[in-house]
């Protein structure tokens, strides 16, 4: 993957910021596999003194990575959705605040769901790309369905 090119006329703290710029216009990065994933699929470090790289430029790597992102942000909605329900159901009783409460319950309810189609729509993507772990799985799904169909042939074989 290409790193993002590096201005040395500038300060790692600038470089850093245009970096961000550049990629966070569809959002903010989220942690991932101990680096910051961006929702075009470039990639930094944790270290801010170290430089980004740019979304790969294979099809099916940069589709891979767009999902990560989607998959990570639907992930933390949910628990984010889940921990507020948790807590209000630990309650009892109605809170001082319960229409708040309940109002942010259902925006983050409707956050969970715009992230899903964003996250099934990355998954679509990335599956149109036919790349090999999807593929075999097809495959997988292939035999294992042959296979039931001789073992239901066999067991209706009787005497």
């Amino acid at each position: 993957m290409p790193s993002y090119p590096y201005d040395a006329t500038l300060s790692w703290q600038e470089n850093n910021r245009r970096f961000h710029e550049t990629h966070s216009a569809e959002g903010e990065p989220v942690q991932w596999n101990g680096c910051w994933l961006y929702p075009d699929g470039a990639t930094k470090d944790r270290d801010p003194r170290t430089g980004g790289v740019e979304p790969p430029p294979q099809p099916v790597e940069l589709a891979r990575l767009k999902l990560a992102y989607r998959e990570t942000v639907l992930t933390r909605a949910i628990n984010e959705f889940n921990d507020l329900k948790s807590s209000l159901l630990q309650v009892g009783d109605r809170p001082q605040q319960a229409e708040d409460a309940l109002q942010q319950l259902a925006d983050l309810q409707k956050t969970v769901m715009q992230y899903k189609a964003a996250r099934d729509e990355a998954e679509r993507a990335y599956i149109a790309l036919d790349p090999p772990e999807v593929r075999m799985q097809r495959e997988q799904a292939a035999r294992q369905q042959r296979r039931q169909e001789f073992l239901a042939e066999v067991h209706g074989i009787r005497v």
